[in-house]
């Protein structure tokens, strides 16, 4: 079977496989593999046809992805099948998967991601010199993240069969850069700044991931741990990628550890597993005594919140606008009081008018006419109406509207905030972060043949109207900002309405395309992580839940069930204070960034150096 050289800092040792007898099983692999196959084409079968017999698939997605990618593996990759061959390192790369898979909300398991990457770095380090190593490597390393892709985020199928099944694939597969990118720098510079560029390699991977036009941050590390607010209060310095590095660091130790068993064949004694455990225990000690002396900042206000319930799917946009807006204004008057300064209403709550006459819409003058009624009172509300533009205007969002025998329109769409209160004019802000495929076409020219899955999405090719920058609504002295829906995923982006002067966060958002299943309650979690980040409280509105406030410590409050038409009010504090975090943004991630170019050059310089001397 051949020998596996491995190496350990200071320490290279052999591994003989030859010591290992054989296990002349062809026939028994053969029928191990068409059992998985089997069961894996049943199970997507038997997912597929309930996913076809019901309007909401729920978790029926799950076993179907499961199922089709256990079908591929068991027909089109036979070698690991084998029993007693390669088929170690297939294992310990689905270990990886399903590690960070409960690590990851909503499940309580966060401690395995400390562990979770151990077995697939092992993987790296026993391919290292073997021939094809690289693309051995990166096929564990995809399934490995398909894997963790798959169980975490498999709801978002729920949203468009194949749009999801293309966001599960094509994240996998950008994963599978980075560690990738360590192996060959590794290859061609050895282990100096082994871990250093693994790390580097990652977070720049996770935050190109938060700023180019196919962003889908939802798997970044640091939002592993929105599960546990109180061991994470430092992400008011660090921000997510504080964690980031918190978990790479803690697998990087743990991986020693092993390799020291490996090599010395006794279990590691106490001064061994002192680095590990400081660099884990440290950091959660001081995350609790701040959770525990935090004492909640700013005014005290009463607020508001809506949540009505409408379907998306089949509800929200068939039902008549006036039908849905009496619902909000019943659920409205039910928790209204002289007090209250903030009512919130959930994204997209109304829409199809046009921008420019948005004063003159009965449904506006009616919220207009009801916070006249309350004049201590501000109402937040989500909107997707469009707007006609002059000829002269230039906009990446503009489409034509044929009109027969007339001249051509050119109109854009938006996803939108407005505040309307007593005596303020009405404010907006337009939606800056925008769903891939669903609200806007990322890499319209290279990705072209990606239009069905856009118009599945209910997408199109221009997308919606963006915002560069954050703004704020004014109110009676007070600032809010507002991030509607996928924007309450992005750490410093949500630090600029911060910078931008707002006491105060709300979310409005429509998290019921995903249907009963964790994708909600991992957003709901994010929303957490914006709080502590920032020191601001935060009202979420959500369509069909969950709606609530979260303090300061990223503590959730009054969570309304999810799928149930509700209402309620409550206080929250206004917050002047700037965090660390939002004064400085992804500072981490800035320095990877330029780590990762210096590995690069670096990496780079010395494979031209080998070229010419071998030549």
């Amino acid at each position: 079977m051949g020998d596996y050289i491995l190496s350990y800092p200071g320490k290279p040792f052999l591994l003989d496989a030859s010591s290992v007898d054989p296990i002349p099983m062809k026939s028994s692999s053969k029928q191990v593999r068409i059992l998985a196959g089997f069961l894996g084409v049943l199970a997507a079968a038997i997912a597929g046809w309930k996913m076809s017999q019901q309007p909401l698939w729920g978790y029926w997605a799950l076993p179907f992805l499961l199922g089709a990618w256990l079908g591929i593996l068991a027909i089109f990759v036979p070698k690991i099948w084998k029993v007693g061959g390669p088929n170690r390192h297939f294992h310990l790369a689905t270990l990886t998967g399903v590690l960070l898979w409960l690590g990851f909300p909503d499940l309580p398991f966060a401690p395995l991601l400390f562990i979770a990457f151990v077995p697939l770095i092992l993987i790296e380090q026993e391919l290292a010199g073997q021939p094809r190593a690289g693309r051995r490597l990166v096929f564990y390393a995809f399934h490995a993240f398909l894997l963790w892709n798959i169980l975490s985020t498999f709801w978002v199928t729920n949203t468009a069969f194949f749009a999801g099944i293309f966001a599960n694939v094509v994240n996998a597969g950008l994963m599978t850069i980075p560690v990738l990118g360590y192996h060959l720098l590794r290859r061609v510079i050895g282990d100096r700044f082994r871990w250093a560029s693994l790390i580097s390699f990652w977070m720049m991977f996770e935050w190109t991931h938060l700023h180019w036009d196919l962003t889908w941050p939802f798997l970044s590390l640091g939002n592993a741990l929105a599960e546990w607010p109180s061991l994470i209060q430092w992400y008011s310095i660090t921000g997510g990628f504080g964690g980031t590095l918190w978990i790479w660091i803690g697998n990087i130790l743990f991986f020693q550890l092993l390799m020291s068993y490996t090599v010395n064949k006794a279990v590691p004694g106490v001064r061994q597993w002192f680095p590990v455990m400081g660099w884990i225990l440290i950091p959660m000690t001081l995350s609790l005594i701040m959770f525990a002396t935090w004492g909640p900042k700013g005014e005290e206000i009463e607020v508001a919140v809506v949540q009505p319930n409408f379907e998306p799917h089949y509800e929200k946009f068939e039902v008549p606008q006036e039908v849905q807006h009496q619902r909000f204004l019943t659920l409205a008057r039910s928790v209204l009081t002289p007090k209250t300064r903030y009512l919130v209403f959930p994204e997209t709550s109304y829409g199809n008018f046009d921008l420019d006459r948005i004063d003159g819409q009965p449904v506006i003058r009616d919220l207009q006419t009801l916070m006249d009624s309350f004049p201590n009172c501000a109402l937040i509300l989500g909107l997707d109406p469009y707007r006609f533009l002059p000829w002269s205007e230039e906009s990446p969002a503009r489409r034509p509207y044929l009109r027969p025998g007339q001249d051509t329109l050119w109109w854009e769409a938006y996803n939108l905030s407005a505040q309307l209160s007593a005596h303020e004019e009405t404010q907006i802000y337009i939606k800056g972060k925008l769903v891939p495929g669903a609200e806007i076409f990322p890499f319209r020219k290279v990705l072209f043949f990606l239009e069905p899955l856009v118009d599945q999405l209910g997408g199109s090719l221009e997308g919606l109207r963006r915002s560069e920058e954050r703004q704020t609504f004014l109110h009676d002295g007070m600032r809010l900002g507002t991030a509607i829906c996928y924007e309450s995923v992005f750490g410093e982006y949500c630090g600029g309405y911060i910078r931008k002067g707002a006491q105060v966060l709300a979310i409005i958002t429509n998290d019921g395309w995903w249907d009963l299943t964790p994708g909600h309650r991992q957003h709901l979690r994010f929303g957490a992580l914006r709080a502590i980040e920032t020191r601001r409280d935060i009202i979420r509105s959500a369509n069909t839940g969950i709606s609530c406030l979260i303090d300061q410590r990223g503590e959730i409050h009054q969570p309304q069930p999810y799928g149930e038409t509700r209402a309620f009010s409550g206080t929250i504090r206004l917050n002047d204070e700037i965090t660390f975090y939002t004064r400085w943004g992804d500072i981490l991630a800035r320095i990877a960034g330029f780590l990762t170019l210096v590995f690069i050059t670096f990496g780079s310089v010395s494979a031209l150096k080998r070229r010419i001397i071998s030549s």
